[in-house]
């Protein structure tokens, strides 16, 4: 009876032990598991921190920032206030930071170039060559002898005119994948039937900060077919069906229009831009022609910097 129990006592205690082990295998694979869980969801977090990082220094790499420099002046005639005004209004983006120290000095240098060409030599710094060209427009101002002075004027209550005007802008049209372009807007007027309005236009490849053309996009052979593309548009713009058509309406001989390349960039084409004069009468005004990518397909070269945006 004894030995029964004593049986049935190691019975129950073989029993247990293997319920126990049991009970440890399991839990011993929940936190293996587990770890597997939590290392999986880390690798996750990381790999996410990884492309956000990535992601944030392909931005920076790409892109330029910019502060907007203004100035404003009006000059009367030999500071007098009865006498006629200068009106001067330059509004300047001045570019602040670039991943690439060396090329956002070069940026720099060109940008200012383009938006004031006569005095960016003297000086990097925006605002100390807006002040010089002021004080140059001021001079040939003072100069003027087409101003009528106060001497001259019949009413001494009336307000002074404005009797020149310089408002000088740069647009920024682009600043994506590696690419800017920008725009120097200027409309002047110093007498006579009326002022005019001219827009520069530039791009820059910012791997080189060099000024990118035509030739630097497309292939040599392209550029004929793509003035067809311009002709085609212009003469859609217009509702007529000619060329001849268009010299009707004030163009002048479009066959030439292919000499101008004052282009701009923007997110999904090109712009060609056409300043009074240049392929129509005044009347006419300012004529802006777009192509997109899609127009220019087959045309871009591979390896052309286009490839960058378009993608």
């Amino acid at each position: 009876m004894h030995h029964c129990f004593y049986v049935l006592g190691k019975r129950c205690i073989f029993v247990e032990a293997k319920i126990v082990k049991g009970i440890m295998i399991i839990f011993t694979r929940l936190r293996i598991m587990i770890r597997i869980v939590f290392i999986s969801i880390a690798i996750l977090l990381l790999s996410f921190c990884i492309v956000s990082c990535n992601k944030k220094i392909k931005e920076k790499v790409d892109t330029v920032s910019f502060k907007t420099v203004m100035v404003k002046e009006e000059h009367h005639l030999n500071d007098n206030v009865k006498n006629p005004v200068l009106s001067i209004e330059l509004t300047y983006q001045y570019p602040t930071a670039y991943s690439d120290d060396s090329i956002l000095k070069k940026i720099r240098k060109i940008m200012l170039a383009d938006f004031l060409p006569n005095v960016a030599d003297t000086t990097e710094q925006p605002e100390i060559a807006m002040r010089t060209y002021i004080k140059g427009k001021i001079k040939i101002y003072e100069s003027s002898e087409d101003i009528i002075k106060d001497e001259d004027m019949q009413d001494s209550d009336a307000q002074p005119e404005v009797a020149w005007k310089d408002n000088t802008n740069l647009l920024i049209r682009c600043n994506l994948s590696g690419l800017l372009s920008y725009t120097v807007e200027s409309n002047q007027y110093s007498g006579g039937a009326h002022g005019g309005a001219t827009f520069r236009n530039s791009i820059i490849d910012l791997k080189t900060g060099d000024k990118l053309g035509e030739e630097d996009l497309f292939t040599e052979a392209s550029l004929p077919l793509i003035n067809d593309i311009i002709l085609q548009k212009l003469e859609l713009q217009n509702k007529v069906e000619t060329p001849e058509e268009l010299e009707q309406i004030g163009y002048f001989d479009v066959s030439q229009i292919g000499q101008y390349k004052n282009i701009y960039l923007t997110s999904d084409g090109l712009v060609y831009t056409y300043n009074q004069y240049e392929i129509a009468a005044y009347a006419v005004g300012t004529i802006e022609v777009k192509l997109t990518f899609k127009d220019l397909e087959g045309f871009i070269f591979p390896g052309s910097p286009l490839e960058k945006i378009i993608r």
